[in-house]
């Protein structure tokens, strides 16, 4: 499961994995994320903006939702996420 503090890192560098790659040896364990970690939420917040735009089945919209539910567990680390993929999307309809 992703943290809150590993998920505003990534979100503190709009998931831009050079910066994370420059700073990895600086931060803390508990800030540190694996490789997986880190695609894995690349992943989701794709699937996020690919459901705010209408684009994606139902079948796909359980399996994010799922996704999110056993990544981040906790509902203010949800809306953390929904809330950048969003922006980054250009949408401001939750999905």
């Amino acid at each position: 499961m992703v943290t809150k503090e590993q998920l505003e890192l990534y979100l503190d560098l709009d998931g831009d994995s050079d910066w994370y790659q420059r700073l990895e040896k600086k931060l803390r364990p508990s800030q540190s994320l694996s490789n997986d970690e880190w695609q894995l939420i690349d992943d989701l917040v794709h699937r996020i903006t690919i459901l705010s735009n209408g684009m994606g089945s139902e079948k796909f919209a359980a399996e994010t939702d799922a996704l999110l539910k056993n990544t981040f567990g906790q509902e203010e680390t949800l809306e953390m996420i929904r809330d950048h993929a969003l922006k980054r999307g250009g949408q401001k309809k939750p999905c």
